[in-house]
């Protein structure tokens, strides 16, 4: 994997208890599946095993690993695992006060985020750490999707993620509760823990559409996680187009469906994020702080943050000209707070 070159002066050490995924059952001891095969299917021939493949195989918890034959190798993805994703998320409502219509925040519940590459409902280890170029998982499908979703907690080591797109899907048709699909986590999209060490995030990209309604936001080109534990990674060259966009690095709702406190990003390089739309936050970094009614912390440590952008939309429909906010071009955060 071809990092930028950091010195490190203080190693912040974390510990976080993640949300559930995992299965009460899962053996004590979860096993090791070693990849030895790029190519993209879940059926692969006698002898080999697939990255898609295992992550079908491994059971919740279990370590996939690589053949040092693989050492900077790409997976291309071309195989759509699924076109309505189901992770949790925020659901709002609307309420009349004396003062005019208010929304507020129903819950967390079940969402259809569209297509993934990849997806697991259970833990997933993916650990490359023994090959020292890494490996890179592409989303190179001839359709949109976001290279790879988890329901539960994601540990990746060494990998580089790229090419996802996640794009708000009009499902009016066939889903009267939810109108479009939830164009978040272009990269990643997880719901649980994102716990990332020495990764590279770079090239993915989130669109929403120009609407009213706050399900047609875009968040997080590279990541979106409810907590993000994020260590020693290069974030770089993502973006967010849409009426409401946020987090064009990383997205981190901070927690809402978990006891833990915080989320982190320590010894990280997050650059060349981008975010255009109506009202946008964050294009470095954006915190939720735990979703709305929660004051949870986003910690910085020993991070670049630079060059970042946030802009209005050439896209901006013309009701909505003069209007709009444009704000926090390296890291932004809601109903928390931020320790740098």
């Amino acid at each position: 994997m071809r990092f930028l070159s950091f010195i490190y002066i203080v190693t912040l050490a974390l510990f976080c208890v993640g949300c559930g995924g995992g299965d009460s059952e899962s053996p004590p001891a979860a096993s090791t599946i070693i990849v030895n095969s790029l190519e993209d299917s879940s059926k692969a021939p006698a002898g080999t095993m697939t990255l898609r493949a295992a992550l079908a195989a491994a059971a919740s918890g279990a370590t996939i690993t690589f053949d040092q034959s693989l050492d900077g190798g790409v997976i291309n993805l071309t195989v759509v695992a699924d076109y309505h994703t189901e992770l949790k998320g925020e659901v709002m409502g609307m309420r009349m006060e004396p003062s005019g219509p208010v929304s507020y925040l129903v819950g967390y519940l079940a969402r259809d985020y569209g297509s993934s590459g990849l997806y697991a409902r259970k833990d997933v280890v993916i650990d490359a750490s023994n090959l020292p170029n890494g490996i890179t998982i592409k989303w190179n499908g001839a359709e949109d999707a976001r290279v790879m979703a988890i329901y539960g907690n994601l540990t990746m080591k060494n990998i580089a993620i790229t090419g996802g797109k996640s794009v708000a899907v009009d499902i009016s048709a066939t889903n009267p509760d939810q109108l479009w699909t939830l164009g978040r986590g272009g990269g990643l999209a997880v719901w649980g823990t994102a716990n990332l060490e020495n990764c590279t995030i770079y090239g993915n990209s989130c669109q929403g559409d120009f609407g009213r309604s706050r399900d047609r936001g875009a968040f997080g080109g590279g990541l979106y996680a409810d907590i993000a534990l994020i260590k020693r990674c290069v974030i770089s060259g993502n973006t967010v187009l849409g009426a409401g966009a946020a987090g064009g690095g990383v997205y981190s709702v901070g927690g809402a469906d978990s006891s833990a406190t915080y989320s982190s990003v320590a010894e990280c390089a997050i650059s060349g994020n981008k975010i255009s739309g109506v009202y946008c936050y964050g294009a470095g970094v954006y915190s939720d702080g735990g979703g709305i009614g929660n004051r949870k912390t986003l910690l910085l440590t020993n991070c670049t943050i630079a060059r970042n952008l946030v802009e209005p939309s050439p896209f901006t429909p013309a009701d909505t000209l003069g209007r709009g906010y444009w704000r926090g071009s390296a890291a932004y955060a809601s109903n928390g707070s931020v320790m740098i």
